[in-house]
């Protein structure tokens, strides 16, 4: 992934403040471990900014967008590319503000959201054949 493709993507602009603190912690701690994934603790992300009751939203935010996999407790973070799947920005917002709102596991979200984006296509290429 290159870094200017992300900050582009529609999904980058859909983030949340607290989303994009928390994507940049995690940058940060897998950047200076050489891990690919990277244990962060919510006082780790409470120390850079983010406020403790919009942790959780946020990392489902940023799991729903595609911008990290989120696996075991403690939890353990992982980059990912799956933000290139998002196409336009109306999805990107939908996407969002729908994981900010729910309580799910993020491989759930993630599962419900892409079957949720091929419904859309599909109902846009119908209306355009008619």
């Amino acid at each position: 992934m290159t870094r200017i493709e992300q900050l582009a993507s529609p999904a980058r602009q859909a983030l949340s403040l607290s989303a994009r603190r928390i994507l940049d912690r995690i940058e940060v701690e897998i950047a200076s471990s050489a891990q690919p994934d990277v244990a962060i603790s919510f006082n780790a992300f409470e120390d850079f900014g983010v406020h403790r009751h919009a942790i959780a939203p946020a990392l489902r935010e940023l799991a729903g967008l595609g911008f990290v996999e989120i696996n075991g407790r403690p939890a353990h973070y992982r980059l990912s590319d799956g933000w290139r799947e998002v196409t336009t920005p109306a999805f990107a917002r939908s996407i969002a503000v729908w994981a900010r709102l729910q309580r799910c596991p993020s491989w759930a979200l993630r599962f419900h959201l892409i079957a949720e984006m091929q419904r859309q296509q599909e109902q846009s290429t119908q209306r355009k054949r008619t």
